[in-house]
């Protein structure tokens, strides 16, 4: 069975999402002309891609460029899993909002992997997709969401310095965006211009550089997909100066907080 995007998605929808508890519902084998993204929340199952098996485990991610695929039941095992399906013109233009460069599905691995606690997230934001009121809002977050730690997870495998993968992990944690780096670098027991000096050779970016980008991609998420203001998005990024947030995004993105909202939905001041 070939699936074609024509058929599946309806006039300006961007993604069709499906959250699948079990196999019951799955269609068979098939193949399609758009792409589509499986996250395992729970469980384990079987994936077979040109007849090519492989296990599938809680927090595997799949990205379905071409191909015929299917999945079966493990003994062992039930499952449940995320289908987010788009086009290349969708992923492009997400990909370019949130990074301001081309990047395409085909950088992203076939598979890739999230952390427990990573995946417990996604499930829980899958299972509101499902209730929400505005799902095809909620959708867009969720995928931004999965894109903007697969990237920073791509960048991690990049490097092999440990240093290097610890910092990467504690900058892109929004949790920490209040903090200073100097209070975040003091948490990995080296001085900071080591850590500074070896993050520059890993990454070709300043801690600095890599943080405030951080900052400017949560940002550029919460103006374009929620309802939140931008002086509440300013705190959240960790920015106490409002103006110099204004100067910040617009020096990353070319356009002010306000410019970016009101053209990527209702602004809220």
């Amino acid at each position: 069975m070939r699936l074609l995007y024509k058929n599946v998605f309806s006039q300006n929808q961007e993604f069709h999402f499906q959250y699948h508890k079990g196999l019951s519902d799955f269609i068979g084998e098939h193949s399609h002309d758009f792409c589509e993204m499986f996250i395992v929340t729970k469980g384990q199952v079987l994936h077979y891609i040109d007849d090519v098996q492989e296990v599938l485990q809680q927090g595997d991610v799949v990205f379905i460029q071409n191909g015929r695929h299917k999945y079966e039941k493990t003994e062992a095992y039930e499952v449940e899993y995320i289908n987010i399906a788009f086009s290349r013109d969708t992923f492009k233009k997400y990909a370019d909002l949130m990074f301001g460069e081309h990047i395409d599905v085909s950088d992203f691995n076939a598979k890739n992997w999230l952390t427990p606690q990573t995946t417990a997230l996604i499930r829980r934001k899958g299972l509101w997709v499902m209730r929400a009121s505005r799902p095809e809002a909620e959708i867009k977050v969720l995928f931004l969401d999965l894109l903007i730690k697969l990237e920073c997870k791509k960048l991690s495998v990049k490097s092999g310095n440990a240093l290097v993968n610890e910092i990467l992990a504690k900058l892109k944690n929004t949790g920490h965006f209040a903090m200073n780096l100097s209070e975040i670098i003091g948490q990995t027991n080296y001085s900071y211009e080591h850590a500074a000096r070896v993050f520059k050779n890993e990454t070709g970016q300043t801690l600095t550089d890599f943080f405030n980008e951080q900052k400017i991609t949560y940002a550029k998420n919460l103006l374009a997909f929620s309802d939140t203001s931008v002086i509440e998005i300013s705190n959240l990024c960790g920015f106490s100066n409002l103006s110099y947030f204004y100067k910040l995004f617009k020096e990353y993105t070319g356009s002010t907080p306000g410019t970016f909202k009101k053209m990527n939905g209702n602004i809220i001041l």
